[in-house]
């Protein structure tokens, strides 16, 4: 990424899509992580850990693993995780 932007498209583009990708994995497979952990895994924590396998997996793909790529993703992962959270409908009642 070059100094002079903080977002390029190539980014906001990965951006978005491991966060779909995480939403989807996460809404279709919570209901069973939560009945196999018997409730002691959070969803939140669930959707963090999806969310790491995401973005070192975007990366490991394109060959750009480097130094710093884990650091990169751990912190990345929050925001990712946070993203795809809030794109769950509120609940009404």
């Amino acid at each position: 990424m070059d100094d002079q932007t903080l977002f390029t498209l190539a980014y906001l583009g990965t951006f978005t899509g491991a966060t779909v990708a995480v939403r989807y994995v996460v809404e279709y497979t919570k209901d069973h992580v939560r009945a196999w952990t018997q409730d002691r895994l959070p969803t939140n924590i669930y959707a963090l850990l999806w969310a790491w396998v995401v973005l070192y997996s975007a990366h490991a793909a394109l060959g750009m693993l480097g130094d710093g790529t884990w650091l990169t993703d751990f912190f990345s992962g929050f925001v990712v995780a946070a993203a795809a959270g809030a794109m769950q409908k509120p609940k009404r009642g």
